[in-house]
C-alpha cells in the first residue's frame, strides 16, 4: 500500500499483484501480469463515502440521544420536551433514509445493472445528512455541542468531508440530473 500525505488528508493507493477479479468489476482495463495501479474509480466507491458519511450521521444521533436522555431542564429531561423529541425523530428519520440510499445503490451493483445515477444519490444525500445531523446533535448539546471534551463538536467538524472528496456535492448533483433527464430524452 502507498501512502502519501497532503493538505493534511492522507492517500492510499493499493498495488495488486497476481490478484485475479471478474472482468466487470475492474475499474479500467484488463489485467496483464505486470503491477497495476488503480488510479480511476473503483465500483462502489461513492457507496463507500455516502455509507461513511451515514454512520458519522448515526454516530450524532446516538451521542445527542443519549445526552438527551441525560440531562436534565426544567426538572426533567430534555428528550422530553417536545422540540428536542422531534429534532430526534427528524435526525433518525434521515439517518435511516441515507442508509436505504446507499444500499438501494449497492443492490444495483449486485444487480448487474449501472448504478451511477443511485450511487451520487446516495452520496450526495448521505454528505448533506450528515451535516444536518452533526449540527442538530450540537444543538442539542447547547453551549456544549462546541466544547471539545464532548464528541459531536468533532463530528460536526468531520462531516464537512463528505460534502467535498470524491466528488463535490454540486457535482454529484450534475450527475443526477443528466442521469435523470437521460431518462426521459430517450
Amino acid at each position: 500500500m502507498l501512502v502519501s500525505k497532503k493538505n493534511n488528508l492522507f492517500l492510499f493507493s493499493t498495488l495488486f499483484r497476481h490478484a485475479h477479479s471478474p472482468e466487470r468489476t475492474l475499474p479500467h482495463q484488463k489485467s496483464t501480469n505486470s503491477p497495476q495501479l488503480l488510479t480511476k474509480p473503483v465500483p462502489l466507491a461513492d457507496e463507500h463515502v455516502a455509507a461513511g458519511a451515514t454512520g458519522l450521521a448515526q454516530r450524532a444521533l446516538d451521542e445527542a440521544t443519549n445526552y438527551a436522555l441525560e440531562r436534565k431542564t426544567f426538572g426533567k429531561v430534555i428528550a422530553e420536551h417536545q422540540a428536542v423529541s422531534f429534532l430526534l425523530a427528524e435526525m433518525a428519520m434521515k439517518v435511516e433514509l441515507a442508509r436505504m440510499a446507499y444500499q438501494r445503490s449497492a443492490w444495483e451493483v449486485d444487480q448487474g445493472r449501472r448504478n451511477t445515477y443511485y450511487a451520487s444519490i446516495a452520496k450526495a444525500f448521505a454528505g448533506d445528512i450528515a451535516n444536518q445531523v452533526a449540527t442538530d446533535a450540537v444543538q442539542i448539546f447547547g453551549g456544549n455541542g462546541f466544547n471539545s471534551e464532548y464528541p459531536v463538536e468533532k463530528l460536526m467538524r468531520d462531516a464537512k468531508i463528505y460534502q467535498i472528496y470524491e466528488g463535490t456535492a454540486q457535482i454529484q448533483r450534475l450527475i443526477i440530473a443528466r442521469e435523470h433527464l437521460g431518462k426521459f430524452k430517450k
